[in-house]
């Protein structure tokens, strides 16, 4: 992967000239020293992918900085580049599926030409990715005003949608607290389709849909942002199983769905942003399943799917 990396980066170097902060804005890192923890500035520059020779869609921005010792990040710090989860895609639309890969690489140098020693040199990110740790970005000099340094980001196959790509990372180093985790937008407009209210529309959509992902709500099984009969009926089909994970129905994620779960879908229902109310159907739907289970309680889950489902279905 290096010999990409050396091909593409010497490729934007000539395009972009980098020279330390003037290459771009980078994310900005500060050090609260109260918590602890690192912090970033919420402005930094959006990753353009530019296709290179028909053969790499690649961007060295935006790089990870520190604009002077006033940001409380003390001289020799490693700051390490975490992913968090999976590459999220906006396709000029909406948030879409994609087959894509995206490809994180530890920088060679820092933007000064100290060398960069990583134990981990890439990550592959794609849409079912976990996290990932253990890529080091640069030691901060201190020294030095405008430190910044600047890995690479290869988006795979060379064919892929435009669109805007982010990935949701975190950035660390030893004895502090990470950053809480944030998006990368990375850009990739072939064809010049997106001006600058279209990229801004993006990324609030991939923001809004990353957030859901991370803070889901209680009963909301199919991860659309709200609590309805969709979830339900997902629940109701699954009653009785035993299943780990909220996407089936476990919302107390004990392995098993069962009328724990109903409770807190029922809590939740009609639960949304903005909050709607719910419609009088989707009470009784809920109400008529209520029943079913409470008139059978202590019985066998299995009997009780097998000996009320055409009750439940019938009203429902």
């Amino acid at each position: 992967m290096r010999v990409a990396v050396v091909y593409g980066g010497l490729l934007l170097l000539l395009l972009t000239g980098r020279q330390g902060w003037g290459h771009g804005i980078p994310i900005n890192v500060f050090l609260d020293e109260e918590s602890n923890r690192l912090f970033i500035h919420p402005e930094f520059d959006t990753g353009t992918l530019n296709l290179i020779a028909e053969t790499f869609v690649v961007t060295d921005l935006p790089g990870i900085g520190v604009l002077s010792p006033g940001n409380g990040v003390p001289d020799g710090s490693v700051l390490e580049l975490s992913v968090t989860g999976g590459l999220l895609f906006w396709d000029g639309a909406s948030v879409a599926e994609t087959s894509a890969e995206l490809t994180v690489e530890s920088p060679i140098s820092d933007g000064f030409g100290n060398p960069v020693n990583s134990p981990v040199e890439y990550y592959t990110v794609t849409r079912d990715s976990e996290a990932q740790t253990g890529m080091v970005w640069g030691t901060y000099q201190g020294q030095v005003p405008g430190w910044d340094t600047h890995g690479d980001y290869f988006l795979d196959p060379p064919t892929v949608a435009s669109g805007i790509y982010a990935v949701p990372v975190e950035i660390g180093s030893p004895g502090f607290i990470s950053t809480e985790p944030f998006l990368v937008p990375l850009l990739y407009d072939r064809f010049s389709e997106f001006d600058d209210a279209a990229v801004e529309e993006g990324i609030a959509a991939l923001t809004e849909h990353w957030r859901a992902l991370q803070s889901p709500l209680i009963g909301d099984a199919n991860a659309d942002g709200k609590v309805d009969l969709s979830d339900f009926v997902i629940l109701r089909g699954n009653f009785g199983k035993e299943l780990l994970g909220i996407e089936h129905g476990d919302f107390d994620r004990d392995g098993m769905v069962g009328l724990a779960d109903f409770t807190l879908l029922k809590q939740n229902f009609g639960t949304a942003s903005p909050v709607p109310e719910p419609s009088t159907l989707l009470l009784v739907v809920i109400s008529t399943f209520l029943l079913c289970i409470h008139f059978t309680t202590g019985m066998n889950l299995r009997r009780l799917e097998k000996e009320h489902e055409e009750v439940c279905m019938h009203h429902i």
